[in-house]
């Protein structure tokens, strides 16, 4: 009777071999017994047994308080049925289905304020969100980013993208949809980032508005399409005014020139308003000879020399507008000043969207301009004449 036992137990011995000889798996737990292991762990377990078809599922539903759970097998089927046991054999082309799950996911949009240099350091910059996502941000441009980011907080790297040690940084954190916005500033050693605010995704009142951009967004555009953007946001109550302010087409005529928001411009992304409030759309239009403005009165200029190259600004006293341009390029930039030549003059330009501030004090015959960097350059005075005609010059290259 032993021998008859040890004959069978040899006889099952063999089976089990052949099975596996023939491209089967005893598999080792029963279906309870992998849930909670690591996901990693379990699939390449069946991958060194041989098995070719296996999915992965993975669902995106875990606050950040439940981290220690991420990567953790919550089913397990094999050929669409959990009912195996522990000790069976399994086919080799057996369908392996393993689910587990992760961080939530939330949407996060991200606007970039990029302030340009006129003449120095006007390189482009890389955002590189915690090494898994890179952007490529045009110098002066701004842009407007969108992401699904887990829970978490995220560091965000502004770098030169030719110099990755010229950077700057600052930190995201992600428990919901976010809108942030940041301002950069290129300079000789860092980018300089400042957050302009962050706001958790809000619920709005039914009369009310979310701003997606600031004021200088709009600078430049045609103000029809300005008007057309407010009115599509939900704002009801849009007019649009020309200010007659164009004497030589530096300036598209029909271009936005401001907007206001109840009277004020100082407006930026993430604002909420009623949607009745008053929204005027400034524009530029060529001035009207009946309209008796006096002629262009150039009272002051300005010169700088590198090697061949000039930069001239010029100062026109009945506008109060400045020019400011680079002999090699077509650009000229017009902007605005307050103030006397005597006190000390402020300067306000449109750089790509963007309010560039910058102030000129004069000294002994020469202007010490320092621009919004704080950088400061030193300018000889110049025949007014003789920088109109560069200007001029300009003016037709441009046309």
């Amino acid at each position: 009777m032993k021998k008859l036992k040890y004959i069978l137990s040899m006889v099952f011995v063999l089976l089990l071999s052949a099975c596996d000889a023939l491209g089967g798996y005893r598999i080792p737990y029963d279906a309870s017994g992998y849930l909670g292991k690591d996901i990693q762990t379990i699939t390449e377990e069946f991958e060194e047994a041989g098995f070719l078809d296996i999915q992965t599922k993975v669902i995106y539903d875990l606050p950040l308080a439940k981290k220690e759970e991420v990567g953790k097998v919550t089913s397990i089927k094999i050929n669409d049925s959990n009912d195996f046991k522990k000790d069976e054999y399994i086919s080799l082309d057996s369908k392996v289905e393993l689910t587990y799950h992760d961080l939530k996911k939330h949407k996060v949009k991200i606007h970039v304020n990029f302030e340009g240099n006129w003449f120095f350091y006007k390189y482009d910059v890389k955002l590189v969100v915690n090494e898994d996502h890179t952007e490529k941000l045009t110098h002066g441009k701004n842009v407007d980013l969108e992401y699904e980011l887990q829970e978490g907080t995220y560091t965000l790297k502004f770098r030169n993208a030719e110099d990755r040690k010229v950077s700057g940084q600052t930190t995201l954190v992600v428990n919901g949809d976010v809108e942030a916005s940041y301002t950069i500033h290129c300079y000789a050693d860092q980018v300089a980032v400042k957050e302009d605010f962050v706001n958790q995704e809000n619920t709005l009142l039914e009369n009310q508005v979310k701003m997606t951009c600031d004021v200088y967004s709009f600078i430049n555009i045609d103000y029809k399409e300005v008007v057309a953007l407010f009115e599509n946001s939900g704002f009801t109550n849009v007019q649009a005014e020309p200010v007659y302010d164009i004497k030589y087409g530096i300036v598209l005529e029909g271009s936005c020139a401001d907007v206001t928001i109840d009277g004020k411009d100082t407006f930026k992304a993430g604002d909420i308003f009623e949607k009745d409030i008053p929204v005027v759309v400034y524009y530029h239009m060529r001035e009207k000879e009946e309209q008796g403005q006096s002629e262009k009165s150039y009272s002051q200029a300005f010169k700088l020399s590198y090697g061949d190259v000039q930069i001239y600004y010029i100062f026109e006293e009945s506008t109060h507008t400045v020019y400011s341009f680079k002999t090699d390029e077509k650009e000229i930039s017009v902007g605005s000043y307050t103030g006397s030549f005597e006190e000390g003059v402020e300067m306000t330009f449109d750089v790509n969207g963007n309010a560039w501030k910058e102030k000129l004090l004069l000294k002994d015959g020469k202007a010490k301009i320092t621009d919004a960097r704080n950088y400061s350059f030193t300018f000889e005075k110049a025949e007014v004449s003789e920088a109109v005609e560069q200007m001029e010059k300009l003016m037709e290259k441009g046309k």
